[in-house]
Order: C-alpha cells, then sequence, then structure tokens
C-alpha cells in the first residue's frame, strides 16, 4: 500500500504550529503495525512482546535526545493529556500550597490551573513585551508553599524561547522541593534541551507538531510518586496512562522525533530564513505591528498584527486564495487571544494579528506568494473598514 499526500499545489499551508503533516517516512514506519505487527504489547506470547520491545526502543529514542533515562518517559495520548497529567496529579494532592505559571500558557495548563483555584493559591508572573518571564520574578514569587511551576518551553502563538535552564536553577535555588513542569510542545525536536541540566521534573510533548501522528504524545517524569494518577483501568505506562498502548502513534512518535533530531540545525536554519523573508516581505504595509520577538525566538513561530482589519475575515479571504494561517492557538478559536492581550498588544492590533507557523517543507517562493496576496487582501479589507467611517 502506497501512501500519497496531498498535492501542495493545491494550497499553501502555513499553519504548522496546529499541526503538520505526517511525514512519509513515519507513515511508512507506522504501517506495519497496522496490518502485520499488530499484538497487544501487554499479552505474554511473542507476538505481543515484540510490539513492548519497539515501544521501549522509541523510549530510548526520546530519552537521548532530551538527555534523561528512558524509564522516566511515559507515552499519552497527547499532549493536553500529558499537561493535564502533570498539574491535577500535583494540585489533586492534599492539603494547601500554590503554583505558579503566566498567562501566555496554552490552554490546556492555563484552564487546568483555574479549575483549581478556590484549592489551591495560583501565582501568575508577569511577561514583558514580548512574552519573556523574568527568572528573579518566578523566584521573588516562591515561598515554602510553592507546589509547582509551570512555564512553556516556546509559546505556541509567539515563538518565545523561554530561559529554562536558567529558571530551574532558580527555581530550585528558591525551594528545592517546589517542582518544575515545562510545556514542551512546540520545542521537543526543534530547541535542544537537556532536561537534567535544567533541573525539570516534567516535560511535555506531542507528536503532530513535528510531523508525527495525531492522538500520541510523550510526557516525561522525574519521579512519578510525585503525582496523583488520574486514570484506573490497567497498570500500562506504569499506571499513568491506563488502556492498551497505541502502538502504531508511539511508532510513529518515534520516528519524527528521530528524523526532527537528526534533521534539527538544517531545519532552524531553512524556516529562519523564511521567517526574515516574511518580516522584509511586511515592511512596506502600514500600521503593521511584529509580535513575536526579535530575539531568543523559534523561527517556526511568526505572530503580526494590523490596524484595521478582522483577522478572521482575512484569514477567509487568504483561504480563499489557498493559504492556511491561524488567529492563534487552535484550541482558542473564535476567541480574543488571551496571550497577546497579556504582552499588551493594542485592541486595534490584536483584533488584526495573524500566526504564521512554518515547516522544513515550505518553500521561498511560497513566502513570495504570501507576502502578494497578504498586502492585496489587507488593503481591500482597510478600503472596506475604512470607508465606512
Amino acid at each position: 500500500m502506497k501512501y500519497e499526500t496531498r498535492k501542495r499545489e493545491e494550497m499553501i499551508y502555513l499553519d504548522n504550529a496546529a499541526t503538520t503533516v505526517v511525514d512519509q517516512q513515519v507513515w511508512e514506519t507506522m504501517l506495519p503495525i497496522y496490518i502485520e505487527e499488530y499484538g497487544n504489547p501487554s499479552a505474554l506470547y511473542q507476538f505481543g512482546s515484540a510490539c513492548e520491545k519497539k515501544i521501549n526502543e522509541v523510549r530510548k529514542i526520546i530519552a537521548s535526545i532530551l538527555h534523561v533515562d528512558s524509564a522516566n518517559i511515559y507515552f499519552s495520548p497527547g499532549g493536553t493529556y500529558a499537561n493535564n497529567l502533570v498539574l491535577q496529579g500535583v494540585l489533586s494532592r492534599g492539603g494547601k500550597g500554590n503554583i505558579i505559571s503566566a498567562m501566555t500558557e496554552h490552554s490546556s495548563v492555563y484552564q487546568t490551573i483555574q479549575n483549581y483555584q478556590e484549592k489551591k493559591e495560583v501565582r501568575m508572573a508577569s511577561v514583558n513585551s514580548t512574552g519573556f518571564i523574568d527568572s528573579a520574578e518566578i523566584a521573588s514569587l516562591i515561598d515554602e508553599n510553592t507546589l509547582l511551576v509551570s512555564i512553556m518551553h516556546v509559546n505556541n502563538e509567539l515563538g518565545t524561547i523561554q530561559p529554562i535552564q536558567e529558571m530551574g536553577k532558580t527555581i530550585k535555588k528558591a525551594n528545592p522541593k517546589t517542582l518544575f513542569h515545562v510545556d514542551g510542545i512546540q520545542g521537543f525536536g526543534k530547541v535542544p534541551i537537556d532536561l537534567k541540566r535544567c533541573k525539570v521534573d516534567f516535560y511535555s510533548m506531542s507528536g503532530h507538531k513535528l510531523h508525527g501522528p495525531k492522538g500520541i504524545g510523550a510526557v516525561y517524569i522525574a519521579d512519578p510518586n510525585a503525582l496523583r494518577k488520574q486514570w484506573f483501568g490497567g497498570n500500562q505506562e506504569q499506571g499513568m496512562f491506563p488502556g492498551t498502548e497505541n502502538v502504531a502513534g508511539i511508532i510513529g512518535l518515534g520516528k519524527a522525533a528521530e528524523i526532527a533530531a537528526t534533521t534539527r540545525e538544517q531545519n532552524w536554519a531553512h524556516t529562519d530564513t523564511l521567517r526574515s523573508q516574511l518580516i522584509r516581505g511586511i515592511q512596506d504595509i502600514e500600521d503593521h505591528k511584529i509580535n513575536s520577538p526579535l530575539e531568543n525566538y523559534s523561527p517556526f513561530i511568526l505572530n503580526l498584527g494590523f490596524k484595521d482589519i478582522r483577522a478572521e475575515v482575512l484569514l477567509h479571504m487568504m483561504d480563499d486564495e489557498g493559504f492556511c494561517i491561524s488567529s492563534g492557538s487552535a484550541c482558542g478559536k473564535s476567541k480574543r487571544s488571551r496571550v497577546l492581550e497579556s504582552i499588551g498588544v493594542p485592541k486595534d492590533y490584536i483584533d488584526g494579528s495573524i500566526r504564521i507557523s512554518l515547516s522544513k517543507y515550505n518553500k521561498e517562493e511560497e513566502i513570495d506568494q504570501f507576502i502578494i496576496a497578504l498586502k492585496d487582501k489587507v488593503a481591500e479589507i482597510r478600503s472596506i473598514i475604512r470607508r465606512g467611517r
């Protein structure tokens, strides 16, 4: 059976922070698991134990990328599940305490924390105009009752890369018992990190952000005893995520992670070139704002704001021209961006902000076409809005 991707001539896809196309090599690696090697990893016979062996091989791949022990890698149904396990696993424990995070976190972190605010004190660190969090402020918020600090590695709307190593050292110095969770969903396979050196206790990952399949993720857990288990029904993944393992998904995640790790530098350079091309291309559009940082950024994400524009109108018009972009996180659809509000972007620019997220498959000629279309549609929308005033 041969897998054929949709012809890229039909569209120009620039929403890779939402999801990515599955690599051909990944799909080919997964296919035999569905039709030839479909045993249950928990079974005692060889047909099942062979699948268990494959799963453990993937643990080693991911562990080597993060510089940790493979026994501390647990597979989840996705990144949101991984974040929820960590947060609820810590916050559902009895007793008082507080948690520290920021308004710029992904909704799977932010909403989970808000759900516990009647039981635990929530302390939000401030962010600057490009989404950076000051490690010194984190330290000032920590006391003897701080249970957990949860910070995103790479912001999913801005591309801001937080100084995780500096934060980890600061957190443990302020209170060695405070646990450190990093949402690494937009960073894993793209931004190098050594979790032990960064003193990270939990690190969440997702397969479909790096050309792997949907419905699979992973989480690094330094000490499983630090968590209260949230789901029941089996001992798979040491009871953290009970139920028959998604073997094909795990194999796909492993292959995607392996490819990402071996091509990381060239992917970074390629997307950085495209990001710079985008920034140059919009310079002559009046009343524009670059919401993303120009230093310490992930080149895969660029957030732009345009005054006197409705982002949803622009998205639909660009879609009609064959371009796929977004106005922010897919989990925050139809809502004004909490992230952009947090960093102080003026309302006129928030309403007209779009996120362009790149991958290794995007090409310079696609960016040229996008810039031409963007200029045309921004001008068209503004002529209508300004004429109506």
